[in-house]
């Protein structure tokens, strides 16, 4: 049962992206932003090194629904006209998640 939830909420990720570039004119721009892991001090060495790493560490220890996310988000954009940034949010306190932002063009696809 858990893993025909998680098979569903996969393809609610892929549904989503697909319409975000559907409603999306042909090369204009599209933009998201998800939070991919929960930040742990053990974590910050891996963080600093950028983007490989971080999508390494995430695919062992994040968020697999914002993984099928920003992969799928990216599928949907000229690479060539591609920017991805992240940051850390103080969710609060004690929390803090590091979050994707991604910005694009469409490509049509």
């Amino acid at each position: 049962m858990k893993n025909g939830i998680l098979d569903v909420r996969d393809e609610i990720v892929r549904t989503v992206n697909h319409s975000i570039s559907k409603c999306t004119k042909q090369n204009g721009f599209c933009i998201t932003w998800t939070d991919i892991l929960k930040i742990e001090p053990e974590y910050m060495d891996t963080i600093n090194e950028g983007l490989n790493a971080i999508f390494a560490l995430a695919s062992n220890v994040g968020y697999g629904a914002a993984l099928i996310g920003v992969k799928t988000f990216i599928e949907k954009l000229d690479k060539s006209e591609l920017t991805l940034r992240y940051w850390p949010w103080d969710f609060q306190e004690n929390k803090q998640y590091l979050t994707i932002g991604i910005i694009g063009r469409n490509n049509g696809l």
